[in-house]
């Protein structure tokens, strides 16, 4: 076998990067380049040592045994594609050439590999990808599609018969069309946002309801993309149906259950009586719940919701304190509560609640108020109730003793009175005389009737109303003084009813007394008697009432001040003017008689109050 030498060094010399191996006929290695020796990780000498391993073709390859025997053979039969082994293992393929020399006298054949094994990872990788995306499109929750805008398929994933009813056969032979599948509500809907959305971004996103052959619906999400036809073919669209019946229904469950808690979370604050309320106060919004309009009056356009709008609703007189106390709640973390008057939407103002508290952010800036607003006028009206009831009870203890000495005095005045008359006889008769023992004798019944309501013994009798009105004319006229023209309609046969005779008499005079200051001492104050069958205002219970009635033509009474004319103390005059007791002892003179009273106003037309009385069975 020949020896390697510089002719041999030369001939492997121009390969490059291609692996280069003489061998013998035997097939012994006579010599490699640095190619080969870099691609196998061996040394020259390494692989020309006499204990080196065998040949690193894996098999041996048929190719040269034929360039052996067929040295002037440069055909295809000398080449094939051998697998060469590291010497740290891993495998690679290489094409191999083969062809027969002579060096020194002795034949021997050269074989030039080149790695194969790029191409092959690229194959390899190729196919890969291939069983990637068909297993990425088998594994899809949607329905992989190619079609004209028109509808007519191109392409489709085979799993459309689950969701369709109808098998892919069916779209591609043009049995059916996509279009076709879509419930004939969503269908027109659908194709106008198609259209609108290939036009405004080539893309479209489009959920609708299509039908099986079997009935049953199903909802879809259709998402795709467009791409141009070719030549002067329609648009071709490319996208993905998802089935979407199952969320779209799990919505709707959690929608109604949101709303339904939302009703209850409204019927809550609407039963509570109270308006909650939300301020963001970085965006400068406030929010209220529904029970707002219950509450105030307002809806919540007709409110506003800037928080200078609950500011123009707070009482002038409770603005500065309540934004003050605000203002040190929130600098110092803790819940504002305090209660200030509420301008309402039909006038006037109620008495709030108010109890809130601040969120902070995390450097400790405020940014939200949650709160309650809580209507407590009628609490503060009973509590003030209360304290008159208080008063009452005290100025009741004092009604005996007061009453006995007002006997007293009313006694000595009627019997000097009495003496009087005697002494001037018949023809000195006065009719002031008469007058003063009429009013004292009225006194002395009153004064009787509050020892007995002291004691808690009211004296009630048969009262002829027409007859009571008509003897306390004079006394009532002078009571209204010189200017205000006082009329009576009485009723003959009008029916009786029980009743204290001096607390009766007393209404009148209370009610001619404020007509006359609501008039200004000028006017017309006309007194009504008669039966009425009426239901109990009270219990609502029908029967038959005498009504007493009093008008005057004055201003009227005010609608915001008009259910609350009634408590005691409440009063419109001027301080010193007036107690504030007169209506209110109207209205519990006419409840101890099993009665109520009436109110009937309106701005510049006078006011008239009705005292009904049951009438005697």
């Amino acid at each position: 076998m020949p020896e390697t030498g510089p002719g041999l060094l030369n001939l492997l010399a121009p390969g490059g990067d291609d692996l280069m191996f003489v061998l013998s006929g035997d097939g012994k290695l006579l010599d490699v380049n640095e190619a080969a020796c870099r691609a196998l990780g061996y040394t020259r000498e390494e692989l020309l040592s006499p204990g080196a391993a065998a040949f690193p073709f894996i098999p041996w390859p048929p190719a040269f045994s034929r360039a052996w025997q067929n040295p002037a053979d440069p055909g295809e039969g000398s080449r094939s594609i051998n697998t060469f082994r590291r010497r740290d293992g891993p495998a690679f393929a290489a094409e191999v050439r083969f062809s027969q020399h002579t060096v020194g006298g002795e034949k021997a054949v050269l074989a030039v590999a080149r790695e194969t094994s790029a191409g092959s990872a690229l194959e390899a990788a190729f196919h890969q990808a291939e069983r990637n995306y068909a297993s990425i499109l088998s594994n899809l929750p949607g329905i992989v599609y190619r079609a004209t805008v028109t509808g007519n398929v191109l392409a489709i994933d085979g799993h459309v018969e689950q969701l369709t009813g109808h098998p892919p056969s069916a779209f591609l032979g043009g049995e059916v069309r996509l279009r076709d599948l879509m419930a004939e509500a969503d269908g027109g809907i659908a194709h106008e946002e198609l259209v609108s959305s290939l036009a405004a971004s080539g893309t479209y996103d489009l959920t609708y309801s299509i039908v099986r052959p079997d009935g049953e619906r199903r909802i879809v999400r259709d998402i795709a993309h467009t791409a141009p036809g070719e030549g002067d073919q329609p648009p071709i669209a490319e996208g993905i149906l998802f089935d979407v019946t199952q969320r779209v229904e799990e919505e709707r469950v959690l929608r109604e259950a949101l709303a339904a808690e939302h009703r209850r979370y409204q019927q809550v604050v609407a039963a509570s009586g109270q308006v909650v309320y939300e301020q963001d106060i970085v965006a400068g919004v406030m929010h209220y719940s529904a029970s707002l309009f219950d509450v105030f009056g307002y809806t919540t356009v007709a409110h506003g919701t800037r928080p200078e709008d609950w500011r123009s609703k707070v009482h002038p007189g409770d603005l500065e304190r309540v934004l003050e106390q605000g203002r040190h709640a929130v600098d110092e973390h803790r819940l504002v509560n305090i209660e200030y008057r509420y301008r309402h939407a039909r006038g006037g103002y109620r008495w709030v609640w108010d109890r809130s508290q601040c969120d902070y952010d995390e450097g400790g800036r405020p940014v939200r108020i949650i709160g309650v607003m809580q209507d407590v006028t009628e609490r503060r009206e009973l509590e003030a109730q209360v304290r008159a009831a208080q008063r009452m009870e005290t100025i009741g203890a004092l009604t005996g003793s007061v009453a006995h000495d007002l006997n007293n005095f009313l006694t000595a005045v009627l019997v000097n009175l009495a003496m009087a008359r005697m002494q001037l006889g018949r023809e000195g008769q006065m009719p002031e005389l008469q007058d003063a023992a009429d009013a004292a004798s009225r006194g002395a019944e009153l004064v009787r009737s509050l020892l007995n309501i002291a004691r808690g013994e009211p004296r009630r009798e048969p009262i002829d109303a027409d007859a009571l009105v008509a003897e306390s004319l004079r006394l009532l006229a002078r009571i209204a003084g010189p200017e205000v023209h006082l009329e009576a309609n009485v009723c003959e046969g009008c029916p009786p009813f029980n009743a204290d005779r001096v607390q009766v008499q007393q209404v009148l005079m209370n009610l001619v007394v404020n007509a006359r200051n609501a008039m200004g001492g000028r006017g017309r104050v006309a007194i009504a008697v008669g039966p009425v069958a009426a239901e109990h205002r009270e219990t609502g219970e029908p029967g038959e009432f005498v009504r007493l009635e009093v008008a005057d033509d004055g201003p009227g009474v005010p609608a915001e001040i008009q259910e609350r004319i009634f408590q005691p103390y409440f009063s419109t005059s001027e301080p010193g003017e007036g107690t504030g007791l007169g209506l209110s002892i109207v209205h519990s003179v006419a409840q101890s008689h099993g009665g109520w009273v009436e109110l009937t106003s309106a701005p510049g037309q006078g006011a008239r109050f009705a005292v009904y009385f049951p009438a005697a069975v």
